[in-house]
């Protein structure tokens, strides 16, 4: 082979060892949380360089993600890529909250957490987001639109320093509103019973806690009569 087509053949087949890795957002096991979860097509295990995705939902919704300095993300595997809010926290753009999160890593996933590398086609949770619930319906999703596009916010995976971005494979929007305490898109009876039998009690992070203020009381029932009913779309 020449000289000169040995830089090319490292760099085709250097492509090939990193899987296109798509993207998807899902309602979190924990009560208003959010999951972020990456599934590549093929198994990966070193390093994974940048990323950048852009959540969006109804500005009208009440919903809100805490500001840079105060929201905490949990983290897969820290040590290997570390995922932070955009300093521009949320952007209001045509009826729509936009908040963007990005990641750099610089050691490998093997060696930074063993447990927490990629398997071939399989989703992995890279990142859980808490937010609030607002009086009216939130449809979250990670998004790449007209807003993303122009200011450089859409979904890009890069990895060992080569652009690997898949698709965004979530197509339902995670729906949330202030009282729906079984995450099925609607308050109704179900949930009344849900917070009558949390009434009374001291909590923190739970759902029926309303006020988020770690206990459950009149305050609480208040805010959950004024959505009682909501069905969200």
């Amino acid at each position: 082979m020449k000289h000169w087509l040995l830089p090319l053949a490292f760099l085709a087949t250097s492509a090939l060892a990193q899987p296109t890795t798509d993207i998807g957002l899902f309602a979190g096991s924990a009560p208003n949380t959010l999951e972020v979860r990456v599934r590549p097509n093929a198994a990966f295990t070193q390093v994974v360089s940048s990323i950048t995705f852009t959540l969006r939902w109804e500005a009208g919704s009440g919903a809100t993600i805490a500001g840079p300095s105060s929201l905490v993300v949990g983290q897969n595997c820290p040590g290997g890529f570390f995922i932070t809010p955009s300093g521009d926290s949320t952007v209001v753009n045509g009826g729509f909250n936009y908040y963007t999160f990005n990641a750099f890593g610089f050691a490998q996933l093997s060696a930074a957490c063993s447990g927490q590398t990629w398997a071939a086609n399989t989703e992995r949770v890279i990142a859980t987001i808490p937010f609030r619930p607002g009086a009216a319906c939130a449809n979250f999703r990670i998004v790449n639109d007209g807003f993303t596009g122009a200011e450089n916010k859409d979904f890009f995976i890069s990895l060992n320093g080569l652009p690997r971005t898949g698709t965004i494979y979530s197509s339902a929007a995670v729906k949330a509103v202030r009282g729906d305490l079984n995450r099925d898109g609607q308050v109704n009876i179900t949930d009344f019973g849900l917070f009558v039998n949390a009434f009374g009690a001291p909590c923190s992070g739970c759902a029926a806690d309303l006020n988020v203020d770690n206990t459950v009381n009149v305050s609480d029932f208040g805010l959950f009569v004024n959505v009682f009913g909501t069905v969200c779309p």
